[in-house]
């Protein structure tokens, strides 16, 4: 499997967009993905395939619409998150780029949420100084 993190991200196309800073809800064990109001007018209002490709590779969902809920399915959604090693913290633009009756299909962006371990350590050094600084406040 190719290395997704390394992958180039590319430019939008265009086309109706959803992005998503993911939490913990949205990967194990509940995998929730759904999706704003803003898209209700584009989306089908019946569970239909939902295909998301992602740097040349492709993962075959279900598209769930019950009452005000338009959703992936979470079985297939768990093998996207899973085979991406997706965590809290880590964003992902849905691009639609075909809603129909019968598919919906989304172009899937994956922006890793991961410091650098020499920013990290940094970031804790500094964060370990200012907590050991006194400020007197009586001067």
């Amino acid at each position: 499997m190719a290395d997704l993190k390394k992958e180039e991200i590319t430019t939008l196309i265009g086309e109706p967009f959803y992005n998503l800073v993911l939490s913990k809800s949205n990967i194990h064990p509940l995998y929730d993905m759904s999706f704003p109001p803003t898209l209700d007018s584009l989306l089908p209002s019946t569970t239909v395939l939902s295909i998301i490709r992602s740097f040349g590779k492709m993962w075959e969902v279900k598209f769930l619409e019950k009452g005000d809920l338009r959703a992936l399915i979470p079985v297939g959604e768990r093998k996207f998150v899973d085979d991406n090693n997706l965590v809290a913290r880590d964003a992902i633009v849905f691009e639609l780029l075909e809603s129909t009756s019968i598919k919906v299909v989304f172009k899937v962006q994956i922006l890793i949420c991961t410091i650098p371990p020499k920013l990290q350590e940094l970031i804790n050094k500094r964060r370990a100084e200012s907590e050991s600084m006194v400020i007197d406040d009586d001067e």
